[in-house]
């Protein structure tokens, strides 16, 4: 039988599911003392609408599932919304991710930590002014987004600085946006940490960027 974690995971990569569905289904997880569910029940307990049953449980059942849900527990770390090392300030959000995948060192979540958002069109200016304003304690994480401009400059400096960067991307973790910041994405993963509410081989899409502020 599964275990919640894994269940949660299957959910969350499967079609036709949402997160307002996911959170339902963590929630009756909680007190939840038999979770050997079918597709159907799984539905029904999360409150899915009717419409999207069918593309759910054909997900769900699928061989393709399956195995996109073995790959990711040999080859990715990933966090759940029942797990106490979940990010607090993330549960106080209108809709936290049920499941985080990451790279690194979850202990930076626990750090005083300060977000940077700016331009995608940064100047010069904006990487002046940052290496004024990241003059931080060592004991200090930088959260951003890695986009293009301020952000990619924000976890920059900060890595020069010696400070333990958080990156948010709109990608699965083994994608990059834009391209150009892979090598900055690797350092971040190494140096701190990556956190990603998608899955492995997901790629940019307008919708994931407004989300991931939240974080």
């Amino acid at each position: 039988m599964l275990t919640k974690k894994q269940l949660l995971l299957k959910v969350h990569l499967a079609d036709g599911f949402g997160p307002i569905s996911e959170l339902r289904l963590a929630a009756w997880l909680v007190t939840s003392h038999n979770w050997a569910l079918s597709a159907l029940e799984i539905a029904q307990i999360a409150c899915l609408p009717e419409r999207y049953w069918l593309t759910f449980q054909t997900s769900f059942d699928s061989l393709a599932l399956q195995q996109k849900c073995a790959t990711h527990e040999r080859y990715v770390q990933y966090l759940t919304i029942l797990e106490a090392d979940y990010p607090q300030r993330l549960l106080e959000t209108h809709c936290p991710p049920t499941v985080l995948f990451y790279r690194g060192d979850l202990s930076v979540l626990k750090q005083p930590c300060v977000a940077v958002v700016g331009a995608r069109q940064a100047t010069e200016y904006t990487k002046q002014a940052l290496q004024h304003l990241l003059g931080l304690p060592q004991t200090t994480t930088i959260i951003s987004g890695l986009a293009q401009g301020a952000d990619a400059m924000a976890h920059e400096v900060a890595l020069q600085k010696g400070l333990r960067p958080i990156g948010v991307i709109g990608t699965g973790l083994n994608c990059y946006y834009p391209p150009q910041n892979e090598h900055l994405q690797q350092a971040v993963a190494e140096k701190g940490l990556l956190i990603s509410e998608y899955g492995l081989d997901v790629t940019a899409k307008k919708h994931h960027f407004p989300a991931r502020k939240v974080m």
